[in-house]
């Protein structure tokens, strides 16, 4: 039977998530009579209210048989919301071109949405997943990953940008992104012909599972994660780090404490992550059409470094 201060810190914590709810409502019905009134990304909005609406309702329930599971349903639902509203967010620093004057500010805003959201979750690794999922977490490292390339992807491919981009910067950005591409593989334990998820008699399934591919989302961390590493490298840039520790919040409320690789190391990452790209493409996913030119170009000028 749970004592009275106990029951008052799950009282505390149930008002602090309702509390976290209402705001992100009203933050994205606000959004949504405004500047997304006519925007191509408003669904993502509109989702991230159904998803909070849920989330209200579940800690409203007065007479839950399972007030525990309905409080974990309602963590879900919450953070489902948050990556639906921030993914309409890095939509428009994406169409805006992460815009120079605010692009610092912006990409720490939403790691920090990222982060506050984890930590009501949980201070290991293994208890965001027991309450998130693999998926959500896997989810989570992939959208960080994949906003530092395309925050990248976008400098890089701008001549007054590579010029007068803080180098510092960048690079530990591409780091970052490198190190949350990384954690995408080792959320699960890549199956194998003999685990008991999962039975067939594919050797291309098997192959692929054995990888750790699952969708198309892993393939494209694989090209994705080699080309950072390649720009992490190329930019010259001071190896003291961290320089910007708020870029590594999220990645500090699951590794806190936990060795890193050095941003030294980054080539052999990036040539790991080519060559399993490569390897894939050319073999077991051969039919369906993944690009190696650049992979192999990539792949070929970190072998140079």
């Amino acid at each position: 039977m749970a004592t009275s201060s106990e029951s008052s810190k799950k009282e505390e914590t149930v008002g602090l998530l309702f509390d976290l709810a209402t705001k992100q409502r009203e933050h994205c019905q606000l959004l949504l009579n405004g500047e997304a009134k006519s925007s191509p990304h408003k669904e993502c909005l509109q989702k991230a209210v159904m998803s909070i609406d849920i989330c209200t309702g579940l800690l409203e329930m007065k007479e839950s048989v399972n007030k525990a599971k309905a409080y974990q349903q309602a963590l879900q639902k919450y953070v489902q919301s948050i990556l639906d509203s921030t993914y309409y967010q890095e939509c428009v620093l994406v169409d805006y071109d992460f815009p120079q004057v605010t692009v610092k500010e912006d990409i720490n805003a939403l790691l920090n949405q990222f982060a506050t959201f984890m930590k009501l979750c949980g201070s290991t690794e293994s208890q965001l997943i027991s309450i998130l999922g693999e998926d959500i977490m896997e989810c989570i490292h992939w959208r960080v990953g994949a906003l530092m390339y395309m925050l990248a992807n976008t400098i890089m491919n701008m001549e007054t940008r590579r010029e007068t981009v803080d180098k510092n910067w960048l690079r530990e950005c591409c780091y970052v992104g490198v190190l949350h591409l990384m954690m995408v593989f080792e959320v699960r334990t890549p199956l194998t012909a003999s685990t008991d998820e999962y039975t067939t008699n594919d050797q291309r399934i098997v192959e692929l599972l054995s990888q750790g591919i699952r969708s198309d989302t892993h393939m494209l961390a694989l090209a994705y994660g080699g080309e950072l590493s390649y720009w992490c490298i190329t930019n010259n840039g001071s190896n003291e780090i961290p320089q910007y520790p708020q870029l590594y919040k999220v990645l500090d409320t699951v590794t806190e404490g936990a060795d890193r690789p050095s941003i030294q190391s980054v080539g052999s990452i990036g040539m790991k992550f080519l060559s399993r790209y490569i390897e894939l493409a050319k073999g077991s996913l051969s039919m369906q059409s993944w690009q190696c030119e650049r992979p192999e170009e990539l792949l070929a000028e970190l072998r140079k470094q």
